[in-house]
Parts: C-alpha cells; structure tokens; sequence
C-alpha cells in the first residue's frame, strides 16, 4: 500500500509542476513527444522511487510493535 500511495503521490506532483511549467494542452501530447521520453523518465525515476519503498519494507519489518504499519 505504501508503494502504491508514494507513486501516485509523486506522479501527482510531477503533474501539476508539468501543468505549472508549461501550462494546459489543447489534446495534444503532452511533455512526451515519442516512446523514448516515457522510457527516459522510468529509467529516472526508478532509484527516487525505491528508495523510500526499500526504506518503508524495512522500517515495517524492524518496528512490527506499530499496528499501523500492517496496513502500508
């Protein structure tokens, strides 16, 4: 769950900094004019996102006293 919420929190961001920088579209593309741009930003965000994930598995293994942290 807590992958989950993290990428749709940063895919969230990342959209309104898009729309702030470079304002609404007419339905055209958006910020990815070929395939190559959508593999350029998954190969960089691959690190920044599992980062936290790794750190959260972790965090939840170590701590199991939290009753929270069953949930994420």
């Amino acid at each position: 769950m807590f992958f989950y919420l993290f990428h749709l929190t940063v895919l969230r961001l990342l959209y309104h900094t898009a729309l702030a920088w470079w304002g609404p579209t007419d339905g055209g593309v958006f910020m990815v004019d070929s395939y190559g741009w959508v593999l350029a930003w998954y190969a960089g965000l691959i690190i920044p996102l599992y980062l936290p994930t790794a750190w959260f598995s972790r965090l939840k293994q170590r701590r199991r006293d939290i009753a929270w942290l069953r949930f994420f």
